[in-house]
């Protein structure tokens, strides 16, 4: 039995191996064709960008001999953002060895507008006043700040309130509605030939010939008027 355990184990120091030696894929090499797939990205967006890898990242070891390829695949989701996974792919020749997610803080810094001072939701675009610094847009989107000498076009109110220091997105504004809610309107009231012009408050936004309710000035009830043009009201019987 003793001779036969002592052959068996000099077969085997004799036998080749059939594993492949394990081959180390540094993390400088990974996340260099992360950054590179994420310039690529970039390219065509204004700003000075930043890649940071988003924690320690480690090398891969593969169970494979030959030369290894490292590959970055597509970014998906809303670009740019924050904090953005970037899929490689280490292969050999055609055939997948390992996949893995690198994760990157991504910062886009640029000259934008930002709020000069707080404002509620519902103020007008005509009152907007702002002021030139550098920010961070990864957060809103390429398209969403507001560049340094672009102004919003009149007509246009708040639909949020904003804190001083923010930047000015486009889509913090949509077009003023003809009456819009807690506004003065011109109140027209119309009985047989009988016609009184007042100012009132309105309580909702409204559209063309919708119905809403006002206050007319110095009265403590709501009425119902229909709407006829920009921040005009009427009642008729």
């Amino acid at each position: 039995m003793h001779h036969l355990l002592r052959s068996c184990l000099a077969l085997s120091v004799l036998l080749p191996s059939v594993a492949a030696a394990a081959t180390a894929v540094p993390a400088d090499r990974l996340i260099a064709a992360a950054q590179l797939r994420l310039q690529e990205r970039a390219a065509g967006i204004p700003g000075e960008w930043q890649f940071l890898p988003a924690g320690t990242v480690g090398p891969s070891t593969v169970e494979q001999d030959g030369e290894l390829r490292v590959e970055a695949g597509a970014i998906d989701g809303r670009w740019p953002r924050s904090r953005v996974g970037v899929p490689v792919r280490i292969l050999a020749g055609d055939a997948l060895q390992q996949a893995r997610m690198l994760w990157f803080t991504v910062h886009v810094w640029r000259q934008a507008q930002v709020y000069a001072r707080d404002m509620q939701a519902g103020e007008r675009s005509e009152d907007l006043e702002t002021q030139v610094r550098r920010i961070d847009i990864a957060g809103h989107g390429a398209e969403a700040a507001m560049p340094d000498g672009v102004g919003l076009q009149p007509g246009l109110r708040l639909l949020r309130s904003v804190r001083a220091g923010q930047p000015v997105l486009a889509s913090d504004f949509a077009q003023m509605p003809l009456v819009a809610r807690n506004t003065q309107v011109a109140l027209q009231v119309r009985r047989g030939g009988v016609m009184l012009n007042t100012a009132a408050t309105a309580r909702a936004d409204a559209a063309i010939g919708e119905r809403v309710s006002v206050l007319p000035s110095g009265a403590t009830q709501w009425i119902e008027a229909t709407v006829r043009g920009r921040n005009e009201v009427a009642i008729e019987d």
